[in-house]
């Protein structure tokens, strides 16, 4: 197997590798009634910010530490990423603005708008900061 992951058959063998393991993965979710959560593969959980969101673009695999230009967190590189892969994650279970489903802003619960038949309001709704930032597949 360390063989052929070095020929050039390496990306295949890893890619089958990947493949079994997401395979066990879904299993032992389904076996002991988990959510497994797949970011895609263009997520950039290296590129984003952690703390603002901004996006600094690619950075150089041995550059290991992250500088945010917009808020000057500096934080190591794979730490940086595994916290904002579990922000997509959390995002994915509780909704994109990380609030509770039908959540009314300053307890408005009566939708907004002036008239009952023709308002073309859409009624007050709690909107969070950077819900953009996340739209995690297969959630709406």
């Amino acid at each position: 197997m360390k063989g052929l992951a070095r020929g050039r058959l390496s990306r295949s063998v890893a890619d089958v590798g990947w493949g079994m393991f997401r395979r066990m993965l879904e299993y032992k979710c389904q076996w002991y009634g988990a959510q497994l959560i797949i970011a895609p593969r263009d997520f950039p959980s290296t590129q984003l910010c952690s703390q603002c969101g901004h996006r600094n673009g690619r950075i150089p695999l041995n550059q290991r530490v992250f500088c945010c230009k917009a808020c000057g967190l500096e934080v190591d590189r794979d730490l940086n990423a595994a916290m904002n892969l579990r922000n997509y994650g959390l995002a994915a279970l509780n909704g994109p603005t990380g609030s509770s489903p039908g959540s009314d802003a300053c307890g408005d619960s009566s939708g907004g708008g002036t008239a009952e038949s023709r308002s073309t309001s859409h009624g007050s709704r709690k909107q969070e900061v950077a819900s953009h930032l996340f739209r995690p597949v297969g959630v709406k």
